[in-house]
């Protein structure tokens, strides 16, 4: 990519983006949006987490209780992580921050 010219503030606090950087701001931005509105809706996986102690001791509380109903000593349990879980992207707050930026880099 070319050397561009950054932004340069100015002492009323208006901002002054040079030509070719501005067009390179578009282009990229335009690509950004493509590359996210890909990814929206299609199904994501999430990592199951650590289960809290609470859920453990639900847990106990269930295999004590199956235990001695089928007349055994009950054994111990441990923590562990739950599955993970389905569920689809949902881009749309950020893709209209980026139309509302693109539309304000096209408002020259």
């Amino acid at each position: 990519m070319d050397t561009l010219q950054p932004a340069i503030w100015q002492p009323n606090g208006d901002l002054l983006i040079p030509a070719r950087t501005a067009q390179v701001l578009q282009r990229l931005l335009h690509q950004l949006q493509d590359d996210i509105a890909q990814l929206h809706g299609q199904t994501m996986l999430r990592s199951g987490e650590m289960e809290t102690p609470g859920e453990t001791a639900q847990r106990q509380d269930y295999v004590d209780k199956l235990s001695a109903s089928a007349g055994q000593a009950s054994p111990v349990v441990s923590g562990r992580h739950m599955p993970q879980t389905q569920h689809a992207s949902d881009n749309s707050e950020l893709l209209e921050r980026l139309q509302t930026l693109s539309a304000l880099l096209k408002g020259s």
